[in-house]
């Protein structure tokens, strides 16, 4: 990927592993963003539709542990990235072993993940969207049900002639904030 910029290209790729997260922040920061064409508002509206479209197909294959749907969503990538409470999953083909089918669909007899909250913010063909979710499912083991609270960001990409595509996730539980 071509950022456009020799000072932000040198600071991404000395961010290394450690620093994805500060590398896609500099990245979008760094973008040089195409003309928007005449009528580029329709365009983000239309945008930020399709994506939110994904984020609920996407939330349809969590509560289905569905790897054919989730497929769908996610670009089938070995770079793609899952960061999550017990680990993190990159390419897809460990996602979808690991998260869709270790992590999802072995413990849980039944998952309803619920996003609320939804926000896309579009930087051209990148979108990065926020919300917080709440995962009720029940147990397999013994059918005893969970709730997990949380919030999560996702990434979207698309270009060379490809559709928005999820390329990265990382979700965390609610913040513990002290007492007043």
């Amino acid at each position: 990927m071509t950022l456009g910029n020799p000072v932000c290209e040198q600071f991404r790729c000395r961010a290394g592993a450690a620093g994805l997260a500060f590398s896609i922040v500099l990245a979008l920061s760094c973008r040089i963003p195409s003309e928007a064409p005449a009528g580029s508002e329709d365009t983000e509206e239309t945008d930020a539709a399709v994506v939110t479209a994904l984020v609920e197909k996407y939330i349809q294959s969590i509560n289905d542990a569905d790897t054919a749907l989730a497929g769908e969503v996610w670009l089938k990538s070995d770079r793609v990235l899952f960061i999550y409470p017990r680990g993190r999953q990159r390419g897809w083909a460990a996602i979808a072993e690991n998260f869709y089918g270790k992590a999802m669909g072995a413990p849980f007899s039944q998952r309803k993940l619920a996003a609320r909250d939804i926000a896309v913010n579009l930087f051209g063909d990148t979108a990065v969207v926020e919300f917080n979710w709440t995962f009720d499912a029940t147990r397999r083991k013994d059918e005893v049900g969970v709730q997990q609270n949380g919030r999560e960001t996702q990434v979207y990409r698309r270009g060379g002639g490809e559709p928005w595509k999820l390329v990265h996730i990382h979700y965390s539980g609610t913040p513990i904030t002290a007492v007043e």
